[in-house]
């Protein structure tokens, strides 16, 4: 991917070497890029997420053990504020977890012991004053509570439709949130990419967060 790094060019990128190398507890594929803050790398791996020091991959803390879809599509750093420590979020499937970035640990006011249910997600969540906004497999903006992981708005934005095939009922009503979500700060919106199989075509979704 592109880089300003000016000290590593292609008339001496020949010369890198292997620095070090991290091996997860289970060979299973990282789809999302670490974070890295601070020199700490913050990363999925297997089925855990793991700090690392990014100068010579030891481990720093391990999380507790989660589910295989745990950061499919990426985690997201909180710098904390002068009550609460930094924290990392990240989805997993039908939760949304909050850890403190310093120890791994759960945050136990958050949501069940440091958990939310929350309708299919497999994104990573954008934070916008104070609020934790996530894109859902259910068609919908869910928007929750940095601290305390309560709920504070939700929006439905595909209108359900069922079919039944075989004797069996689906839901068809298409589009799922599938590349991604961002967030303009100073606007306060949101944006997200909803992939239609049915149609191969995208639908984006803008969302103004400021109610």
């Amino acid at each position: 991917r592109f880089s300003e790094l000016d000290f590593i060019n292609n008339f001496n990128v020949n010369e890198l070497d292997l620095a070090w190398i991290y091996n997860s507890d289970k060979k299973k594929n990282i789809q999302c890029n670490p974070i890295i803050i601070n020199g700490i790398i913050y990363t999925p791996a297997g089925d855990h997420i793991v700090a690392l020091n990014g100068y010579n991959g030891l481990e720093i803390w391990k999380s507790k053990k989660f589910d295989s879809t745990l950061a499919k599509r990426g985690l997201t750093y909180w710098e904390g504020d002068n009550d609460n420590n930094p924290r990392i979020i990240f989805s997993s499937e039908k939760n949304l977890v909050s850890i403190d970035a310093r120890d791994g640990k759960l945050i136990k006011n958050f949501g069940n012991n440091g958990v939310v249910r929350t309708g299919i997600n497999i994104l990573a969540p954008v934070i916008y004053d104070n609020k934790i906004i996530i894109a859902t497999h259910n068609h919908k903006i869910e928007v929750y509570n940095l601290f305390n992981g309560k709920i504070e708005w939700s929006l439905n934005f595909r209108e359900k439709k069922y079919k039944r095939v075989g004797g069996v009922s689906y839901n068809f009503s298409g589009g799922i949130p599938w590349g991604g979500i961002s967030a303009d700060l100073i606007r306060g919106i949101v944006r997200s990419e909803e992939h239609t199989s049915e149609l191969q075509s995208h639908l984006n979704l803008v969302c103004r967060l400021l109610l």
